[in-house]
């Protein structure tokens, strides 16, 4: 139960901080742009760390090439972290290695770290945020794209949502006792000037315990249409 309350708490303030850091803040007009972001929950020091995880891209490819080669956008990543989109036999994705993610003590005696990939980079047009699939970047791979009723009354009536089956590379070592919580956000951001902005948004995110090396079949979610209407 306190595992569950953690990851719900985590997976919430990371939709927010998607929203508001990567893709811009409502009241502060910006230019439209796409956001990513990687975060790794874990209880248990890793070691010998290689991740391949879901990559934006459209008829292959992607915003973030330019942000990884240093040459657009920005990126912010944990120290040690060494990242690149490489092809795999599922396709492109992004690989993370590090020789080590770290936890430290909190005062409850537990050990937790939580460590965080951020990047964005500007989309240089007008997003589609109502009907992305098909118009613009998304996480690869996927495979089975079905609609289902959005969980937020809160989205307007143009609101779609969808899941779709992916899956993630894991490789590391840990104890045997060890809890894993891997989240991958992406998204686009329209800002329509004077405090509205619109955007869709995906999260892919995968629950691994003890020591993994292999593949892990998982499923996304994609919300399309939220915000102010144009």
């Amino acid at each position: 139960m306190k595992r569950t309350t953690l990851l719900l708490g985590v997976l919430a303030v990371l939709l927010v901080a998607f929203v508001v850091a990567f893709l811009g803040p409502l009241a502060t007009p910006v230019e439209s742009e796409y956001g990513y972001s990687i975060t790794l929950a874990t209880n248990a020091t890793l070691s010998n760390v290689t991740l391949y995880l879901p990559y934006p891209a459209s008829d292959g490819d992607s915003p973030f090439d330019a942000v990884f080669e240093g040459t657009a956008g920005n990126v912010s990543a944990p120290e040690g972290w060494r990242v690149a989109p490489v092809e795999t036999e599922h396709g492109r994705m992004l690989r993370v290695t590090a020789s080590e993610v770290p936890t430290r003590l909190r005062s409850d005696g537990r050990r937790h770290g939580t460590h965080t990939l951020r990047a964005s980079v500007p989309a240089g047009h007008d997003i589609d945020t109502v009907d992305p699939v098909g118009s613009e970047p998304l996480l690869r791979p996927a495979d089975g794209f079905e609609t289902v009723p959005c969980p937020n009354r809160a989205f307007p009536s143009r609101a779609t949502c969808r899941i779709y089956g992916t899956r993630i590379y894991a490789q590391y070592d840990a104890p045997e006792d060890a809890d894993v919580d891997v989240f991958v956000v992406f998204g686009g951001y329209d800002d329509l000037g004077g405090g509205r902005g619109r955007w869709y948004s995906e999260r892919v995110v995968a629950r691994l315990e003890g020591a993994r090396d292999g593949w892990v079949q998982i499923s996304g979610d994609l919300q399309a249409g939220a915000g102010s209407l144009p």
